[in-house]
């Protein structure tokens, strides 16, 4: 059984003040716990500033020395971002990404040109020098290794999205892939670049009319309303809106998620009385809620002489894609 969370979070403003010269710290909590093989970026638009992964941390050169996210602190749960030595040209808006997907799953890398002049949009993702995917109007080509799992849809592309799907995730997609809008033949626009994490599934074995857990966690932060559901490919499993719940058909008093343990981030399905019929893929998708960051830049704190009041949006918009597979395996009792 394959537990695929994708978590939405929902804005709220925070506003920051800041003197030129100083530190600040732009707020972000993870709602699940960041593991070896996770990426988390910081990034202004299409525009990398900082992301630790399993091989370290790295910066753009404008801000090389500027930014950081501790490891020990991201194994909190916080991903806040330290900016030191505030400048007036960090009048920008910030956006956080978590990238992760479990084999087997289908995942989206990020991309978009609608900041580009195209008459005719020419895409292609790309490793290094290998081609990975490529789109020109209904034309297509794509890597053999990726064959039939790679797309960028032609009626998203012509929008300006030029986001990469990628099916039946491998192990040995781990890797970093790149994206480039082309002119022509001599110039082609880098549009984005995306580091992809695979984790591996694990197998979760029941034997017929026993309960089993299937695990579910996410950090607990300050909540709203809670909202979680489980589905299989071919229907809804269980709802929960806080106390109202919902029960599939055929799970009907077998399946719960306690409002109790939601609240203390515990999302895992309670499914009593499993049968032969109950194997197969489940996914659950928790929705909550956490803040922008509003950050100003007051240049009278530092010189006594008129600045003007900069203002940084820190729009910290969360694609966490917490994964983890779990396959469900209903098996006879023994005698």
């Amino acid at each position: 059984m394959t537990c695929f969370i994708i978590i939405y979070l929902w804005k709220s403003l925070v506003t920051v003040s800041a003197p030129v010269g100083s530190t600040v710290i732009l707020p972000c909590n993870l709602t699940e716990e960041f593991k070896q093989s996770s990426v988390i970026r910081w990034k202004i638009n299409n525009d990398f500033v900082f992301e630790r992964n399993s091989d370290g941390p790295y910066s753009s050169s404008g801000y090389k020395g500027r930014v950081d996210v501790p490891v020990d602190e991201l194994r909190k749960g916080n991903c806040s971002l330290e900016l030191k030595n505030v400048r007036f040209t960090d009048d920008q808006t910030f956006i956080m990404e978590y990238i992760s997907a479990p084999v087997g799953s289908t995942v989206v890398l990020p991309c978009d040109w609608s900041h580009l002049s195209f008459k005719t949009p020419h895409v292609k993702w790309f490793i290094d020098s290998e081609t990975v995917f490529e789109r020109k109007g209904k034309e297509i080509n794509q890597s053999e290794r990726y064959e039939g799992r790679v797309d960028v849809p032609e009626d998203e592309l012509l929008k300006g999205n030029c986001s990469l799907v990628m099916k039946n995730i491998r192990f040995s997609d781990k890797r970093i892939y790149s994206s480039s809008m082309i002119k022509d033949i001599q110039e082609s626009v880098l549009v984005q670049k995306v580091k992809l994490s695979v984790v591996v599934p694990q197998n979760i074995s029941a034997r017929e009319g026993f309960t089993v857990v299937l695990p579910c966690k996410f950090k607990v932060m300050s909540l709203q309303r809670l909202y979680v559901g489980w589905r299989t490919d071919q229907k809804v499993v269980f709802i929960r809106l806080d106390n109202d719940s919902y029960q599939g058909e055929g799970y009907e008093g077998r399946v719960d998620v306690p409002e109790e343990e939601l609240r203390k981030g515990n999302c895992s399905l309670v499914m009593k009385n499993i049968s032969v019929t109950d194997a197969g893929i489940y996914r659950s998708h928790l929705k909550t809620f956490t803040q922008s960051v509003e950050l100003s830049v007051d240049g009278d704190a530092v010189v006594n002489s008129p600045h003007p009041l900069v203002i940084i949006t820190s729009l910290l918009t969360f694609l966490l894609f917490h994964s983890c597979s779990k396959e469900l395996k209903s098996s006879q009792p023994h005698v």
